[in-house]
């Protein structure tokens, strides 16, 4: 089970642990006087997306929603559109191979004794 601002996941090998969990979260919930909005949940996913991620059976993926964003992304302007798109690259840098390397000559941008020249802007 994962909880994140208010979310929460429950996520378990079989169906009847499943269950079982669900009920121990709601009672929990219940007797915490925590309510959930039911057009929130969602119940027996096989996949479904979680903070950025979609996440199915022994699988982590990038959302492609978010993916597609990369390729409309405005080429950075000044320091802080880099520290923006390199924190977004951040957030997958598990699915970038190399990315301190690939992200280093951002890394450099941001940094006040380097004269911004960014090569990526048009």
């Amino acid at each position: 089970m994962a909880t994140l601002s208010g979310d929460i996941l429950i996520f378990t090998e079989t169906l009847e642990e499943h269950h079982d969990l669900v009920r121990k979260v709601l009672q929990c919930l219940q007797d915490n006087d925590l309510f959930l909005k039911p057009e929130k949940c969602s119940f027996k996913q096989p996949s479904v997306e979680f903070l950025g991620l979609i996440i199915s059976h022994y699988t982590l993926a990038m959302d492609p929603v978010k993916v597609a964003g990369i390729a409309e992304w405005p080429a950075p302007r000044n320091v802080k559109d880099v520290q923006s798109f390199v924190s977004f690259g951040n957030f997958y840098r598990c699915f970038i191979q190399d990315f301190s390397k690939v992200a280093h000559p951002m890394f450099d941008l941001t940094k006040k004794d380097h004269p911004w020249a960014c090569p990526y802007y048009a």
